[in-house]
């Protein structure tokens, strides 16, 4: 039950996200009200995994920094060009974590 959104075109966060919903027994409709992000798609299916362990604030609660990408970046000008390093790092980033975590999805 793969939500496929065109023919040859599937989005890895949404199956991803629906993939966690029900490992954690949530309903489908809590996901598509509130689809949880990609930071917490790859701490979940990574480091549930054992592949990639979390790290511990100086207050000793986890933390989910491995999987952040600069929001700087996020919101930057994308229109100008030539794009700078760090959004073509920031970009790269973004499209390489999808097929990490769709590979580690299927080897579930």
């Amino acid at each position: 039950d793969i939500p496929i959104l065109a023919p040859n075109f599937f989005d890895v966060q949404l199956i991803a996200a629906h993939t966690m919903a029900e490992e954690l027994g949530s309903s489908r409709s809590d996901v598509d009200s509130s689809r949880p992000g990609l930071k917490s798609c790859c701490s979940h299916f990574l480091e549930d995994s054992g592949r990639v362990s979390s790290q511990t604030t100086d207050h000793g609660r986890d933390s989910r920094d491995s999987w952040s990408l600069s929001k700087n970046e996020q919101c930057s000008d994308w229109a100008q060009r030539p794009l700078t390093a760090n959004q073509l790092e920031y970009a790269g980033l973004d499209a390489a974590v999808l097929l990490v975590l769709l590979a580690e999805m299927v080897c579930r």
